[in-house]
């Protein structure tokens, strides 16, 4: 996650497209962790 964080600094990408990647990342580990938890469920 460093190494990430290193690169997009290193890149200077713009703070759009960086909360964009963000959002996106979280939103999809979101979908997983409550797919792993309906499942448990069941």
């Amino acid at each position: 996650m460093l190494q990430l964080r290193l690169l997009m600094r290193h890149e200077r990408l713009s703070d759009l497209s960086l909360g964009y990647v963000v959002v996106t990342f979280v939103y999809h580990l979101a979908l997983v962790q409550q797919s792993r938890n309906d499942q448990q469920h069941r």
